[in-house]
């Protein structure tokens, strides 16, 4: 009995614990030996959106994917960007993992919004991945991120974070007030219907 109990505990911890973040998103998707390797574990998920080397704020990374710049929002390193103290990232600057937190509020602001990591702290060698997130209702969106991987020099020296930046785009939708719902479309069809059928049987 104490033994089907424990088993009980255990299987319900590890059904909880999974459901608190998606599975890992890394960037580059299929990463060589040779490279930095970034991953974020969001709720409720992420994508990996672009990477490659240098700095994410010097490089026109939406390119690759491609549509207009994206606007910087918040930066863990700096005060720059629309909106000081969107993004919440634990630890700020140095660290190969740490967490991080984006408000709901950035998503009725921004259409998309996009997470940056940049490694190689006081390196010469920076790498960069960008992580477009997505909302979680009302809720906020948080997660884990970790650097991994080698440097060119075959060590996992000067890897260290050396900033994550906030990034938005485009406008959310709205529903046009207007517009007429799927449901009262279905209810105006029938309405006609019922009228013609009416109609009809008058003119017999």
């Amino acid at each position: 009995m104490f033994f089907r109990a424990v088993m009980t505990a255990a299987v319900v911890a590890v059904s909880w614990s999974g459901t608190a973040f998606a599975a890992p998103v890394t960037c580059p998707p299929v990463p060589l030996a040779s490279e930095r390797i970034f991953s974020v574990s969001a709720s409720p998920d992420a994508a990996c959106l672009a990477y490659g080397p240098g700095n994410d704020k010097s490089t026109d990374w939406w390119t690759q994917i491609p549509t207009a710049a994206w606007m910087e929002v918040d930066a863990s390193d700096s005060t720059s960007g629309l909106y000081d103290g969107w993004l919440t990232l634990t630890p700020t600057t140095s660290g190969l993992a740490g967490t991080f937190s984006v408000p709901a509020a950035a998503w009725s602001t921004y259409g998309r919004i996009a997470f940056a990591l940049k490694s190689g702290e006081g390196r010469a060698d920076p790498d960069y991945a960008v992580f477009e997130l997505f909302n979680n209702g009302s809720d906020p969106t948080t997660g884990s991120w970790t650097i991994t991987g080698f440097t060119a020099a075959g060590s996992t020296l000067g890897q260290s974070l050396s900033h994550g930046t906030l990034y938005g785009f485009g406008e959310p939708e709205i529903p046009d007030a207007h517009a007429p719902e799927p449901a009262s479309l279905v209810l105006m069809g029938s309405g006609l219907i019922a009228l013609a059928a009416r109609a009809r049987r008058r003119k017999r």
